[in-house]
């Protein structure tokens, strides 16, 4: 079938709009659709089944053809990557999860299209997905300061703030010179203040801010500082590099 194997070549994150509106899905290459040709009979029916449900827009009837799918081919990574997608597209993110984490552990190399799709998505203003996929990444690069400053930032852009707070201080765990980071914990927890109106979050906010400037000169930090100091004491902040 001309497009029996898409989901061999890409995961299927990248279908997840034409899924959930029942769209036509792309043609895939050639090399791909010749791979699947090589499969037993049984597979290609179902996946060619799965890939009309698909067209169709019949997304529980999908999900059930890709568990029978990786029933007789259970090493098969797309087979979860696309039933993950499936999952989430009806709003069952821990079975998407699990099924992304199995298509992960079968193909590590699906981690780096994760975090391509979790700063493809930010810069689209899609901060759930963005999340859902950077979270994917964390769980496997625990000790990245970079993933856990750009999910609390992401956990920041959704209101979490406490989340946010966790995230980032885990970045300066991991990266005690990571000046940006530094100032991204100072900042959220400046802005917790003036939702909890707990001046404990004053404190760290101007701990977390002079440590950014210190390793890197910030004069958005100090002006920050200077703004958590005067509501905290309120008094002048008299601060020298």
């Amino acid at each position: 079938m001309a497009s029996a194997c898409l989901y061999a070549f890409l995961p299927c994150f990248l279908l997840a709009d034409n899924l959930t509106h029942g769209s036509a899905v792309p043609l895939a290459n050639k090399e791909i659709r010749e791979e699947f040709r090589q499969k037993s009979s049984i597979n290609e029916a179902l996946f060619n089944s799965a890939l009309k449900s698909f067209e169709d827009g019949n997304l529980n009837t999908a999900i059930s053809i890709f568990e029978l799918l990786i029933f007789s081919d259970p090493r098969n990574p797309e087979y979860y990557d696309c039933l993950g997608v499936l999952y989430r597209a009806i709003g069952e993110n821990e079975k998407a999860k699990a099924n992304f984490r199995e298509a992960i552990s079968l193909k590590p190399e699906l981690l780096s299209f994760y975090k391509k799709e979790s700063l493809d998505s930010a810069a689209k203003g899609d901060y759930s997905k963005a999340v859902f996929c950077l979270e994917l990444v964390v769980e496997k690069e625990q000790n990245n300061p970079v993933h856990h400053n750009l999910l609390g930032m992401l956990y920041y852009a959704q209101e979490r703030l406490d989340e946010s707070i966790m995230e980032l201080s885990k970045a300066v765990e991991s990266d005690k010179s990571f000046a940006q980071a530094y100032f991204n914990l100072g900042f959220v927890n400046y802005m917790n203040y003036f939702k909890t109106d707990d001046k404990n979050f004053l404190v760290k906010a101007i701990a977390s801010l002079t440590k950014s400037d210190e390793l890197e000169a910030n004069d958005e930090a100090i002006e920050l500082a200077k703004s958590a100091y005067e509501l905290l004491y309120n008094a002048r902040f008299d601060y020298a590099r």
